[in-house]
């Protein structure tokens, strides 16, 4: 389940990055697998990683706070843009982050 949600989220990374480059913004993420150029961010991960190294049920309760977080972030986003190209972008980020809950709750018995 891991393997494949990575490999989503590498696709997710690069939509993400393809939007900067379309709106000519420098693209803030690091090239480093775990190391963020937000501090913030890199102590959350930090936090995270530490939680979810514990068991594989705390693994699971890590991805699904994180795709809670991530699905109310996408979804103030797509509130707030006014762009069609960002609104597509950021809506199929939505539904892969919806999946990926899904996922999680599922591994969680819920």
């Amino acid at each position: 389940m891991f393997n494949n949600i990575n490999k989503n989220e590498t696709q997710h990374q690069a939509s993400l990055a393809s939007a900067a480059t379309y709106f000519g913004l420098t693209n803030p993420s690091s090239s480093q697998l775990g190391v963020f150029t937000n501090q913030d961010l890199q102590n959350l991960y930090n936090t995270l990683l530490a939680k979810g190294l514990t068991s594989k049920t705390a693994a699971f309760e890590v991805g699904k706070a994180i795709e809670e977080q991530d699905i109310a972030d996408l979804q103030k986003a797509i509130d707030q843009t006014g762009s069609t190209y960002l609104d597509t972008v950021y809506s199929r980020l939505l539904k892969g982050s919806q999946n990926h809950l899904k996922a999680f709750n599922r591994q969680l018995g819920l």
